[in-house]
């Protein structure tokens, strides 16, 4: 579906992408002049690293270069890419959720809960407030974007 104004909202119930999927399209795509979003159904959930790895193929210049300095990923927690475990004070489930210090990846934590602090410090894992996302960006970009300042 091509929408020829900026901007769009993708799968809304209703409009004509979302019925397209909703009568069985495998792909749902809609292109405008400044976004381009794609819903693909699916028979079985994909690995992390195969999302990963199609949207890096995909996200590349004319030249073959690519077009993403890092890809963050949101869950995954068993994958073993490297983490940095968020615990917010306004999310019930964080409350009593434990902290494991050998969760694999984990680089850091993101928090602004005491325990959770006091938690990592023992583990010997940074820690990074949330009332500070600039160390938090230094962090990210200090460890795991190369040099060069793109992906890998």
């Amino acid at each position: 579906k091509h929408h020829s104004h900026v901007g769009f909202s993708m799968d809304v119930e209703g409009k004509d992408s979302w019925r397209h999927r909703e009568s069985g399209s495998r792909y749902t795509v809609v292109a405008s002049p400044d976004q381009l979003g794609c819903v693909r159904t699916l028979a079985e959930e994909l690995p992390v690293e195969q999302i990963i790895s199609e949207m890096s193929a995909a996200a590349r210049d004319a030249q073959g270069r690519s077009e993403l300095d890092i890809i963050l990923v949101e869950g995954y927690r068993a994958s073993g890419l490297p983490a940095i475990e968020l615990f917010r004070a306004d999310n019930p489930n964080d409350a009593t959720r434990p902290f494991d210090p050998a969760l694999p990846g984990l680089m850091a934590v993101a928090t602004d809960q005491t325990r959770i602090v006091a938690a990592a410090t023992d583990a010997d894992i940074p820690v990074f407030l949330l009332d500070d996302p600039v160390a938090l960006a230094n962090f990210i970009q200090t460890h795991l974007c190369p040099p060069e300042g793109r992906a890998r």
